[in-house]
């Protein structure tokens, strides 16, 4: 795994367990309790997701990029 991807890991659990454990300490009925964890990780997943497809899009573009650049670079050798 690279840095970025275990740093993002470690971020997300830590985000989840933040929430979880800030939940918990809240004076609620078991039943709300749970709708609220239920809550959070949805938002905390759909954050990630689209953490996801952002660094997905930039790393397509730099690929991209990086294509342009290798061609360029041939034709100029040529």
């Amino acid at each position: 795994m690279t840095k970025n991807s275990t740093f993002l890991i470690g971020l997300a659990a830590a985000a989840a367990a933040g929430a979880a454990l800030g939940l918990l300490m809240a004076p609620k009925k078991g039943s709300e309790m749970r709708k609220d964890i239920s809550d959070r990780i949805d938002d905390i997943s759909d954050q990630l997701k689209s953490l996801g497809r952002k660094a997905k899009s930039h790393a397509n573009n730099i690929q991209d990029d990086l294509y342009d650049i290798r061609n360029q670079a041939k034709s100029t050798v040529s």
